[in-house]
């Protein structure tokens, strides 16, 4: 977690929901414009695990994940 994330959310992150699942990010992160380290990821992320669908709003990362499949 960021050291400067608000209060609220260290203390749900001290206490995740039996639903929310962590994973380590991995991958070759050449393939991306200039994009925001959360955008990346998420792409890296649902590459590794093969995810059907990806949400994300900002266009440049949505030009990008389509260029990744």
């Amino acid at each position: 977690m960021a050291r400067d994330a608000p209060e609220i959310v260290g203390n749900f992150a001290l206490t995740l929901p039996a639903w929310v699942q962590l994973h380590e990010v991995r991958g070759d992160a050449s393939f991306c414009v200039p994009l925001h380290r959360g955008e990346t990821e998420a792409i890296l992320l649902a590459k590794t695990l093969r995810a059907d669908a990806l949400l994300m709003d900002e266009l440049d990362g949505r030009v990008t994940a389509r260029g990744q499949g």
